[in-house]
């Protein structure tokens, strides 16, 4: 098959190989692969964080609503009060209008009887 040479020419170049890769007397190969791991170990707390970051967000805006609401219904309930007491006020004027009116014809009524 392969001659003497050619088998020799490639346990070098295989050698080679090895020692490229064990450099240091660490394996480049493991080292890589802890690497990679902590890498997606790393990621995966990331995408968690940015999970819980949209949460807070949602929360953030939800308790925001609320008082945008209570400030936009006491808006509301203050001008339709503050139109209902207008309209009483002006009955109450037309009433003391008519009263004043018929206390009038009353001392009216008296002087002409006397």
């Amino acid at each position: 098959m392969f001659c003497r040479t050619e088998q020799e020419t490639l346990r070098s170049k295989l050698q080679s190989l090895e020692t490229k890769i064990l450099v240091g007397g660490e394996n480049l190969l493991e080292k890589a692969q802890t690497q990679e791991e902590l890498l997606e170990k790393t990621i995966g707390e990331l995408e968690k964080q940015e999970k819980n970051e949209q949460e807070l967000k949602e929360s953030l805006q939800k308790k925001e609503v609320i008082p945008s609401i209570l400030i936009i219904s006491k808006h509301f309930l203050k001008t339709i009060l503050t139109f209902r007491l207008n309209e009483l006020m002006s009955k109450n004027d037309t009433h003391r209008y008519k009263m004043n009116v018929l206390e009038k014809r009353k001392n009216y009524i008296v002087l002409c009887k006397c």
